[in-house]
């Protein structure tokens, strides 16, 4: 289609230069129908419409079933990064969730901790992260096999060893609470 384009004139009527007109119209017009193609087929995909109760239900898994410190009182102000594609500061984040000081701290701390949020210096603004653990969630129509990836990961981590693994992945040995003596 492209080498189309770079063809001489097809006639008198092709275009001013040496080259066709109609050949590059043509391009045009097939590249532009493949991006509307493509704007059609991902719009449903990632279905921007939907974030809110997406981000409810990555949050409620969170809480429930991982218990991860994550709380679903953090809705409002991830939805709000997500729709502004914007930055938080701390405080404004913790104000928003409408929680005491130290409940939103631990909060916050737990939502950078799992990647809901990101941020560049350890006391800098917040903006809007995707957790891989939360793709399932938040794009369920574009990354079902998210879930199946995170295993791959989770079983490949399992066999490095200790010193090699990220430090989330390490178990530490517990002390019994008796002591001998």
């Amino acid at each position: 289609m492209l080498q189309a384009a770079d063809k001489p004139r097809r006639g008198a009527l092709d275009g001013r230069g040496k080259l066709t007109q109609a050949g590059l119209l043509d391009w045009i017009h097939y590249t532009l129908d493949i991006c509307l193609d493509q704007i059609q087929f991902m719009a449903p995909q990632l279905s921007v419409q939907g974030m809110h109760g997406r981000i409810t239900g990555a949050l409620a898994f969170e809480e429930s079933t991982l218990r991860s410190g994550v709380r679903r009182e953090a809705l409002l102000p991830l939805h709000y990064l997500f729709m502004a594609r914007g930055e938080l500061s701390r405080a404004e984040f913790k104000l928003m969730t409408g929680l005491g000081e130290r409940v939103a701290t631990d909060l916050l701390s737990a939502l950078l901790t799992q990647g809901f949020v990101a941020s560049d210096t350890p006391y800098g603004k917040l903006r809007f992260a995707i957790p891989r653990h939360a793709l399932r969630f938040y794009f369920p129509a574009l990354w079902p096999e998210a879930e199946q990836d995170e295993a791959v990961l989770q079983q490949a981590r399992q066999h490095l060893p200790t010193a090699d693994r990220p430090k989330s992945a390490r178990r530490v040995p517990r002390r019994s609470a008796t002591r001998r003596g």
